[in-house]
């Protein structure tokens, strides 16, 4: 079974993840809202 430290561990990096692809899609969406387009993947 594992370590409750290990679980944490493993939520956190999930959650940092999330929130980075969270946080290039409202990049996209901004970029395409000012630009008309977007080159942002």
């Amino acid at each position: 079974m594992p370590s409750a430290a290990f679980t944490s561990s493993r939520c956190g990096q999930s959650l940092v993840v999330w929130a980075i692809n969270e946080g290039r899609g409202v990049a996209r969406e901004c970029d395409r809202f000012l630009m008309g387009s977007t080159d942002l993947l």
